[in-house]
């Protein structure tokens, strides 16, 4: 996709198995050392797991974006929470709102399951990232506190 594209080309949709390699292809942009089949593994259970909503911003049938919502209940909120996981716009995308959209679509379908809150992990080193979220009506509300395990990803 070229830079004069905006968020108005796009179609924002639930993901379908096809796709899952469009959307593994997409998570070495968020700068983590994942294999590629391994992604695509993830993406293909992503997809087909209820508690997720895997959303794709589709421009012309390529995936140029994706945006993985986890929705699950949480006693300290006596009901479900979404959970941003993952976002990606492909590079040669960025900056042209779909984002937002992805974004706002996440938003909506977390209402829609009746959620009381959606939120998002960022990370620190990430500063650009943690002003798009606070200007889409995200607060800095906690630290998270990682403890790795050996088989993880860094």
């Amino acid at each position: 996709m070229d830079k004069t594209a905006t968020a108005a080309d796009i179609r924002i949709r639930r993901a379908q198995p096809q796709d899952a390699a469009e959307i593994a292809a997409l998570t070495t942009q968020l700068g983590h050392p994942i294999e590629g089949s391994s992604a695509l593994l993830v993406a293909r259970q992503l997809i087909g797991d209820r508690a997720h909503v895997l959303l794709v911003a589709d421009q012309g049938g390529l995936v140029v974006g994706f945006l993985n919502l986890n929705l699950r209940p949480q006693l300290h909120h006596a009901g479900l929470v979404g959970t941003i996981d993952e976002m990606v716009v492909d590079d040669a995308s960025r900056g042209g709102g779909i984002g937002a959209r992805l974004v706002d679509a996440a938003i909506e379908e977390a209402v829609d399951a009746g959620a009381d809150a959606i939120d998002v992990i960022t990370g620190t080193q990430r500063v650009d990232t943690q002003r798009f979220y606070q200007n889409h009506g995200f607060q800095h509300v906690a630290h998270m506190l990682v403890h790795r395990l050996g088989h993880s990803h860094p």
